[in-house]
């Protein structure tokens, strides 16, 4: 979000050099429009400080996942995407002959 050209310029290309996705703000947008937007995980924005904590208190009015309001160059950490998978074995009790039937392929 910049704000500016500039700056959004910049925030894009450090995100996209990271591996992630990103969406440039055209122009300035209200605080109030952060907490019903879909499709974003978190917002970049270098200006000053009074816009800062009025993004940052719209981010934490949404629903759902908390987002982060970076004010500095981004990281990996904040641009990609972690995913996990959990393979519930309760059923098994313990035995360990079952949970080894339900190892994926090594």
């Amino acid at each position: 979000m910049g704000p500016g050209v500039q700056a959004a310029s910049a925030q894009k290309e450090a995100v996209i050099a990271l591996g992630g996705r990103v969406i440039v703000a055209q122009g300035a947008i209200a605080p109030d429009v952060l907490v019903d937007i879909q499709g974003i995980s978190g917002v970049l924005f270098w200006g000053d400080v009074t816009s800062k904590r009025a993004y940052a208190q719209a981010l934490s009015k949404r629903e759902g996942a908390i987002l982060p309001l970076l004010s500095g160059m981004p990281n990996a950490s904040y641009v990609l995407e972690e995913q996990h998978l959990c393979v519930d074995t309760t059923a098994a009790g313990g035995n360990a002959a079952l949970l080894a039937e339900s190892a994926p392929d090594a």
